[in-house]
């Protein structure tokens, strides 16, 4: 029966993949360095159970970056995490980010920057404690019209995509010009085709991308942050 679904196997997958699958087998740290999105998930989750335990990995929810995350832990912390008793933050944390994050609809709402006001607000019961909303807009183009057609009305403000970090544009008392306006136009467009599920946060792939428009707070050199613990 092995042979038969080796026979299988050298049949139906080219050779440079072959070569790759015995690879990880050999020396399983291969995984780390090669990119294995590619493969389809079943056989993606066979070749993960050589490289971590088993127990670690659900065939639910699996995807190739729980792979890196587990051998990382192992590095950092000398061995592979809990998941049926965790007692660590960070043992809870990971487990969340393979398991919860994969199928809950609260972790892309809760990372979706626009999309999470309204929860903010009726966890609250007001907008208080929220930047002032300008705009928001589905694609650049929509941003585009709207700011040629009244340019005072975005003065001061943020544009940002709900749905990645680092990616704001800041515009002061000065009205943009072409140039600049069709400039931040392609960056949009570029920041809402990048997908964000590095460091092993799939669930930013569930969240529709957006444009808001924001109030600029200020200058501060000091930030003011308001966290509210979520159970």
């Amino acid at each position: 029966m092995k042979q038969q679904i080796k026979s299988l196997f050298k049949k139906i997958l080219p050779a440079k993949l072959r070569q790759t699958l015995r690879s990880i087998q050999h020396c399983p740290r291969n995984y780390r360095t090669r990119n294995f999105a590619a493969l389809p998930t079943w056989l993606h989750y066979h070749v993960a159970k050589k490289v971590v335990p088993a127990k670690l990995l659900s065939r639910k929810y699996f995807h190739f970056t729980a792979v890196t995350s587990l051998q990382r832990y192992h590095a950092n912390f000398g061995r592979y995490p809990d998941f049926t008793h965790p007692t660590l933050f960070s043992e809870k944390v990971l487990k969340c980010i393979h398991t919860t994050c994969q199928s809950s609809s609260l972790y892309p709402l809760l990372a979706d920057k626009y999309r999470v006001r309204a929860y903010v607000r009726k966890l609250l019961g007001s907008e208080e404690n929220l930047i002032p909303l300008i705009d928001d807009f589905a694609s650049a183009q929509a941003f585009v019209d709207a700011y040629i057609a009244n340019p005072d009305k975005y003065t001061n403000s943020v544009v940002k995509v709900n749905h990645g970090y680092a990616q704001n544009f800041f515009i002061g008392n000065q009205a943009l010009n072409n140039l600049e306006l069709e400039t931040l136009k392609e960056t949009l467009e570029r920041w809402m085709q990048r997908p964000h599920t590095g460091s092993y946060e799939r669930h930013y792939a569930r969240i529709t991308p957006h444009i808001t428009e924001e109030k600029r707070l200020g200058n501060r050199e000091t930030l003011i942050e308001l966290q509210i613990p979520h159970a």
